[in-house]
């Protein structure tokens, strides 16, 4: 199946793709995903608690690319296959779209079924992503002016 999801880190372009690639920070913030092991290539194992008694368990590998603002990555091990992009776009000079592109396959027919019909792995991937952009702009709060805080005004992009 294929998913494009867009989303805003309240963040400049350097630092979202700083965040972005270390994903031992990422996984800190997502409910119900474990980094599991680097490996000596370079890849990363990861588990995935996905919903409905589902556990993707994926090797996922980097692929080289010439643009900075774009990463590669494909899965090399596990009961999903996952091909993926992720675009970085500065919005302004403190906000920076984020476009992720994944295109996956699960292994077992029996859950590619459950996920054809309940939308497993759609349900996830939006929950993480929502708490990606809801931890960036607590930390945007965060670090916003004082006069801010105290009024409990949260800047808010313009749509």
């Amino acid at each position: 199946m294929l998913l494009q999801k867009t989303f805003h880190l309240h963040q400049s372009l350097d630092e979202a793709r700083a965040t972005l690639t270390d994903l031992q920070n990422v996984s800190d913030v997502l409910a119900g995903v474990r980094l599991a092991k680097v490996t000596a290539e370079g890849s990363l194992r990861l588990e995935c608690a996905l919903g409905r008694g589902i556990l993707a368990q994926v090797e996922i590998a980097s692929l080289p690319t010439d643009e900075q603002d774009q990463m590669l990555f494909r899965s090399v091990e596990g009961n999903m296959e996952v091909a993926g992009l992720v675009e970085l776009f500065e919005v302004r000079p403190n906000c920076t779209e984020v476009q992720l592109t994944l295109d996956y396959t699960l292994k077992s027919s029996v859950h590619r079924f459950l996920d054809s019909t309940a939308g497993v792995v759609d349900r996830f991937v939006n929950r993480q992503l929502a708490r990606l952009e809801r931890q960036h702009a607590a930390d945007e709060v965060e670090r916003a002016p004082m006069r801010y805080r105290q009024t409990g005004f949260t800047p808010q992009l313009a749509h």
